[in-house]
């Protein structure tokens, strides 16, 4: 009886060699990422082409490689198949404005917006140009809306009211008469009181010193009709009337205005050939170099607003209508707390000091004055709470995405952000509070784009677009 080799071990070696290819096929899929970029490179070496340009298939954002069907396949995943992983290039990165940071724990004390408008300070914001004596206008030397220095000239006036008239007339007739007492008073002295008798020289001395004081009376009138310290000056140095008069802006009041201050005509009252008496308004100025900011808060706020005034502490403030990147608020101090609840809106008004910055400083001419912040420009301010959440994450609005009742952030991973779910305790506009997890204790995460990477990772999840959809063949 013949015997037969058992076929077995040679069945055995073609299923390992089939479980050897099977792998092989495995890796070299898996591993992808890695020597098709190689295979480009040689490629494109021997092509004489840029490597770059060999391995760069598309333009978009995110990372991704193209199947032999010539649809775009993205990598989203990292590379180990997680779907809440993106990879992003460093364009990517650039293009969604992409800022990463640290996950530390602190304490966090929320805020609620009341609204507030930016108001003139009353009695400082606005200056009155009066009329110092009666007279027709004659020149009329700035228009509305025009930067105006202090002693700047605004008008000019010819002098018509006789009482003035008179009063230069007879300080002019005594300043003569002044000057002759001085005179003879000075020739007996220079006699000398040998060859005359001294109660002579006496007697002149006293009629020089009535006349000086009668002088200074009449000086005294002529400041009380209206004209300057200077005018007064230019009649008696001249010896001749003063017809017309000049009115230049007043100097600024308040101690605490800025070198850049500046004032701006806001209205003109008169027009050239009017007349006006002493006391009219010619003008309106307006200094807005300090401002108010006046905000309406609840009665329950106000033990809060004292509160805050005593500790000196600074309120955040921003702009109704800020843009992206004005975004950084304003720190004030509370200036005062109103008295009374207004009866109407049943709010209780508080304000703020409002240091204001020009805006018009580079520009050549410098005719007009332009403030960074306007009266009637809406604000929001941000009143402390007594709700306290300690010893959890704060992170920047941004940085959180949430999608119905989920909630998460982007952890960095090498090249990588991986989806990582977080419970919200608290959000406002700006700020998001997290509650503490220690799997994100020191971690760094995507402070801003958060909602970009989602939303990249939610087209990528739908699959690609077939690029025959629609067509008939």
């Amino acid at each position: 009886m013949s015997t037969h080799p058992n076929p077995q071990p040679r069945l055995d070696h073609r299923l390992i060699g089939i479980m050897v290819l099977v792998v092989c096929a495995v890796a070299l899929y898996g591993g992808r990422d890695l020597w098709i970029p190689q295979f480009h490179r040689a490629v494109a070496y021997l092509k004489n082409e840029s490597p770059g340009e060999a391995v760069e298939h598309t333009s978009d954002m995110f990372t991704h490689d193209s199947d032999d069907t010539g649809h775009v396949a993205h990598d989203d995943s990292g590379g180990d198949g997680n779907p809440d992983s993106i990879k992003l290039t460093r364009e990517a990165w650039a293009n969604i404005g992409l800022i990463t940071g640290t996950v530390e724990a602190s304490d966090f004390v929320p805020t609620k917006n009341v609204p507030a408008m930016v108001v003139e300070r009353p009695g400082r914001s606005l200056v009155h140009v009066p009329a110092p004596v009666t007279g027709v206008v004659t020149k009329v030397l700035a228009v509305e809306r025009d930067s105006v220095q202090p002693g700047q000239p605004l008008f000019e006036l010819r002098l018509t009211h006789e009482d003035v008239v008179t009063a230069q007339t007879n300080f002019l007739e005594h300043l003569h008469h002044q000057a002759t007492q001085k005179k003879e008073l000075e020739r007996l002295q220079a006699i000398g009181s040998e060859i005359i008798a001294g109660n002579r020289i006496i007697a002149q001395q006293y009629k020089y010193e009535e006349e000086s004081e009668r002088v200074e009376g009449l000086r005294q009138s002529l400041l009380l009709h209206g004209l300057s310290p200077s005018q007064i000056a230019t009649i008696e140095a001249k010896r001749a009337l003063l017809r017309t008069v000049t009115v230049v802006a007043p100097p600024f009041a308040d101690s605490e205005v800025g070198s850049n201050s500046a004032y701006h005509l806001r209205k003109l009252e008169v027009s050239r050939g009017a007349i006006v008496e002493a006391g009219h308004r010619l003008a309106v100025l307006a200094d807005h170099s300090l401002l108010f900011v006046e905000g309406q808060a609840f009665e329950d706020d106000a033990q809060s607003l004292f509160q805050t005034a005593a500790q000196e502490t600074k309120i955040k403030v921003t702009p109704f209508y800020a843009s992206d990147a004005s975004k950084d608020p304003l720190e004030l101090t509370v200036h005062s707390v109103a008295d009374q609840v207004d009866p109407v809106s049943r709010s209780l008004k508080f304000y703020l000091l409002l240091p204001n910055e020009k805006i018009t400083d580079k520009i050549s001419n410098d005719s007009f004055v332009c403030w960074k912040y306007r009266p009637g420009q809406r604000m929001e301010v941000a009143l402390r709470t007594d709700e306290v959440f300690k010893n959890n994450f704060v992170l920047p609005a941004e940085a959180v995405v949430i999608d119905g009742p989920n909630s998460f952030v982007f952890e960095q991973n090498g090249d990588h952000f991986d989806r990582v779910d977080v419970s919200v305790l608290y959000r406002d506009r700006n700020s998001i509070v997290v509650k503490r997890d220690v799997r994100l204790v020191g971690s760094v995460i995507a402070m801003t784009a958060a909602f970009d990477m989602h939303l990249a990772l939610k087209n990528s999840a739908a699959g690609p677009v077939d690029p025959h959809a629609g067509h008939t063949h």
